[in-house]
């Protein structure tokens, strides 16, 4: 089985367990800082997305993420590409032009990396769920991303 699959199975297992106790928390009213997020809405143009979609989605998509230091990963490949899009919207808006520079910056520094390196430190995997966080303003975004990173490094442990 390649590691790809291996990580994902690990991830989904996980980001389904954290899913599970989240609910058990949120039902015996243990947690308040989060328990709004499950029930909530990530709007797109006034359609809601349940947030805890997005934050499993996204917490599966962290769970290979550290492997983005792979030129010919399937992370790698999505990620630039998502990015790639990212700029050409906001190129074309007009808006956003520091992040445009960031993230241009960000995928050339990407082409530069080496595998098990940067990207396979906890610290980065903390940085990247504040990210999420910040960018659907949800904690529990952050957390899943937080957990998805956290298992691919673990798993690389074994």
């Amino acid at each position: 089985m390649s590691l790809y699959r291996e990580h994902a199975r690990y991830g989904f297992i996980a980001l389904v367990i954290l899913t599970f106790v989240l609910f058990i928390l949120k039902m015996y009213g243990h947690i308040t800082f989060i328990s709004a997020d499950i029930t909530d809405s990530f709007h797109i143009h006034g359609i809601g997305i349940p947030i805890l979609i997005i934050a499993f989605a996204l917490g599966m998509y962290a769970t290979l993420l550290p492997d983005v230091d792979i030129g010919t990963s399937k992370v790698f490949q999505f990620t630039v590409g998502l990015l790639v899009l990212v700029c050409i919207i906001f190129i074309l808006a007009q808006q956003y032009k520091y992040q445009t520079v960031l993230i241009l910056l960000f995928i050339f520094a990407l082409l530069f990396l080496n595998h098990r390196g940067i990207t396979h430190s906890a610290w980065m995997g903390l940085l990247f769920a504040i990210i999420f966080a910040i960018a659907f303003s949800s904690a529990m975004v952050g957390l899943y991303a937080l957990v998805g990173y956290y298992v691919h490094l673990i798993a690389d442990r074994r």
